[in-house]
């Protein structure tokens, strides 16, 4: 199994929850970036037939969580502590891409910036800036 194929199972990334139910797939991952991808379904459309804000604030999310999962390694966990993003357009049809740039690693923390735009184009759907977590693998709630 190639080392992608292993870190998506063990992320979880398409395997399960709001990941699986909107059809997300990991499409890059590198030391300080990761992109992530989500078809248009009406599942995760408004009434009028445009993707749902919320679908792509979890995508950017997701794949950003990914990102992070990436970079911090096996055993530790994260909780997504503050979320903006700001929307400039939206799409009835295609999918999204979700680039995520890290802008931030602390030791306790992690930020960073994700672009959406339709696959294929340059448009910007909207752009996300996420600060995680990191918890130590011994933290239990």
């Amino acid at each position: 199994m190639s080392k992608r194929k292993t870190l998506i199972s063990r992320l979880g990334f398409r395997t399960s929850g709001l990941a699986k139910t909107l059809g997300m797939t990991l499409v890059s991952l590198g030391k300080n970036s990761v992109k992530g991808r989500m078809p248009w379904t009406k599942r995760a459309s408004q009434w009028n037939g445009l993707i749902h804000g919320g679908a792509l604030a979890a995508l950017a999310d997701t794949t950003a969580g990914v990102g992070t999962i990436h970079v911090i390694g096996p055993g530790w966990r994260i909780l997504t502590a503050e979320m903006k993003i700001n929307f400039f357009g939206n799409i009835p049809n295609g999918s999204v891409d979700a680039d995520g740039k890290l802008l931030h690693r602390g030791s306790r923390s992690m930020v960073w910036e994700v672009r959406l735009t339709p696959t294929g184009k340059k448009k910007l759907l909207a752009i996300s800036i996420i600060t995680y977590i990191i918890l130590d693998p011994k933290h239990r709630e």
